[in-house]
């Protein structure tokens, strides 16, 4: 697991012996007098101009940045809820509007009329899915969030920038759908450079490169234990910088192995559901006896694809030539 500050799902690793996208709709088809010649006018289909965005935090925090501004969140963070904020003299008159994120590129080069939502490999649903998640029905605030989400929120998953498409009907069809402008840049690892195929577009594609589903190996010898950094992570593609993430580990778990020695297709354990193991890398202390489970990024300036890499203590002593250790990170 990716974590830290800046955290992000991580892959397989195995350790392994040496031998191996305005329309202003008036109330009534008028405009109210409030406050003397001040107009509140009603928002349906579109977000007029200085519309913001607010970001609750399942931890409490709240991020905000105007139309033209940038939320930055974690991979892996916990979102309560997405709230748009519209300027004053506008206020909200929907029900069942939606909200959906897509990328960057997709809300800037086709608008979020033709911008597909991304997959579940860059954030979890409802935001990954095509309806999207539902906003409250409102009228007569200048406020609209997201109904509460289940669990103890929704992340991204993936580094990389993002749009939220509001869509007053849902359908997010051209002249029903409109770009929240503000940027939400997600520091981690992109999922799709972590792969050979250009993208890891649904669930179901996602084992076939997605980092989650990644293998990593590195070699031990038996009864030995390994060199100094002979173990490194390779991690392309991350977006942020070497002091705003680390990387951790697994407990072991169970794995089956091919007759080349390399992994099957396996379910992985979730990041955190346990404790690291202790007896696959040997944590700074003269007999393997430190407990800092966490080890920090450095820059690769020289491997092609990989900004930035993990590199792991001492593997410790393997005890026989077929024995081979599997773990999360």
């Amino acid at each position: 697991m990716l974590a830290g500050s800046r955290a992000s799902r991580g892959g397989l690793l195995a350790l392994l012996p040496a031998s191996i996208s305005l329309l202003l709709v008036l109330i009534s088809g008028s405009v109210a007098a409030v406050s003397g010649s001040d107009p509140t006018i009603a928002v349906r289909a579109d977000l007029p101009a200085g519309t913001g965005l607010r970001v609750l935090l399942a931890s409490g925090t709240e991020l905000s940045a105007p139309e033209g501004g940038e939320v930055v969140l974690s991979s892996g963070e916990p979102v309560e809820a997405f709230r748009l904020e519209l300027p004053s003299d506008y206020f909200f008159q929907v029900n069942a509007a939606r909200l959906r994120a897509v990328s960057w590129e997709d809300a800037v080069d086709t608008g979020c009329g033709g911008a597909a939502p991304v997959g579940a490999f860059a954030a979890d649903a409802p935001l990954s899915e095509r309806p999207g998640a539902l906003l409250e029905t409102m009228t007569g605030y200048g406020t609209i969030q997201t109904l509460p989400f289940e669990g103890s929120g929704i992340a991204f998953r993936s580094g990389g920038t993002y749009r939220l498409c509001y869509s007053y009907n849902g359908t997010y069809e051209v002249g029903s759908a409109a770009s929240v402008l503000v940027n939400i840049s997600v520091l981690g690892v992109r999922a799709d450079a972590a792969s050979a195929s250009p993208s890891c577009a649904s669930a179901s594609s996602a084992g076939s490169g997605c980092l989650s589903q990644r293998a990593f190996s590195c070699f031990g010898i038996p009864n030995k234990r390994g060199a100094p950094g002979a173990c490194g992570l390779p991690l392309p593609g991350v977006v942020g910088s070497p002091d705003e993430g680390s990387v951790s580990w697994s407990g072991r778990f169970s794995a089956e192995y091919g007759a080349n020695g390399l992994e099957l297709p396996v379910e992985t354990v979730a990041c955190a559901a346990d404790p690291p193991a202790g007896d696959v890398f040997c944590p700074a202390g003269g007999f393997c006896n430190g407990t800092d489970s966490w080890v920090g990024l450095r820059a690769l300036a020289d491997l092609a694809g990989a900004a930035f890499e993990a590199e792991f203590p001492q593997i410790q002593a393997l005890p026989s030539a077929e024995e081979k250790a599997t773990i999360a990170i």
